[in-house]
């Protein structure tokens, strides 16, 4: 997945091959221009709400720079846990075939 963000305000042009996707996140509106399904950025960007949310919920003192570094660092945690899983289990498929 290639995604590339501006916000709506600013504007820009667009590549040809790409689609310009309107999503919220965190009451921001942002243009994700992607390749990918409109379905999958929506669906993408509302994970990421709903984990800034939740990190806004629980962390009140922080500023919003220091709530999205918290949930990229959440979400890359997830991602990295789920590689790991998936990792051990292709290798545990290896192991069956040796």
């Amino acid at each position: 997945m290639s995604i590339i963000f501006s916000d709506v305000e600013e504007g820009g042009r667009v590549m040809v091959d790409k689609r310009k996707i309107k999503v919220t996140i965190n009451d921001q509106q942002y243009i994700i221009v992607s390749d990918d399904e409109p379905q999958h950025v929506r669906h993408v960007a509302q994970i990421v709400d709903d984990r800034f949310r939740d990190i806004s919920n629980k962390t009140t003192g922080l500023d919003t720079n220091k709530k999205a570094i918290l949930t990229a660092i959440n979400i890359a945690n997830d991602y990295v846990k789920l590689q790991e899983q998936y990792d051990a289990l292709v290798e545990s498929q290896g192991d069956g075939n040796a």
